[in-house]
């Protein structure tokens, strides 16, 4: 047999967001597929020019998924502003499982974040995030999400034809 060895998912130390949400709405589309919109508030960790972590707080979101039934996964976008208005869109996709004696859940998210490359939020430009969500029976849910320390950096690795 041969030896593997696998380094693991290495995430950051401290949440980059953390956060509580809300669902405001369901539209039944099919028997397996439902569409929902939720807002919610909570706080982002963004690392400062000395790599420290500055936190800033009370970011407000709205967002909306698609959710399967079959899959127990859903889909969707984001939207984060802070309080001085600055914005981040984050898309994510999540698996879910639920307890079927309690019908709560946990799911496991994966999200990329875009924003401005100037500004408070700028660090977060092309992050991608990792991290829990634990899904309550009232429709709120606790998102914890770390920066995905993948090793790879920046922009350059797909030059855009022309910007060489």
């Amino acid at each position: 047999t041969t030896d593997t060895t696998s380094s693991g998912i290495e995430l950051s130390r401290q949440p980059v967001l953390q956060e509580r949400t809300r669902a405001v709405s369901e539209t039944q589309i099919n028997y397996a597929h439902v569409s929902i919109t939720y807002t919610g508030n909570g706080t982002l960790s963004l690392p400062n020019n000395n790599n420290n972590t500055a936190t800033i707080a009370n970011f407000t979101s709205n967002g909306s998924a698609l959710v399967s039934f079959i899959t127990q996964s859903a889909q969707g976008t984001e939207t984060i502003r802070t309080g001085n208005g600055e914005t981040a869109t984050m898309t994510f996709y999540e698996i879910v499982k639920f307890n079927p004696a309690t019908r709560d859940g946990k799911g496991i998210n994966i999200a990329e974040v875009q924003t401005s490359p100037t500004g408070t939020l700028a660090s977060l430009n092309g992050m991608i995030l990792a991290g829990i969500d634990d899904i309550q029976l009232n429709g709120e849910s606790n998102v914890t999400l770390w920066e995905w320390e993948s090793g790879i950096s920046g922009l350059d690795i797909f030059p855009v034809h022309g910007m060489e």
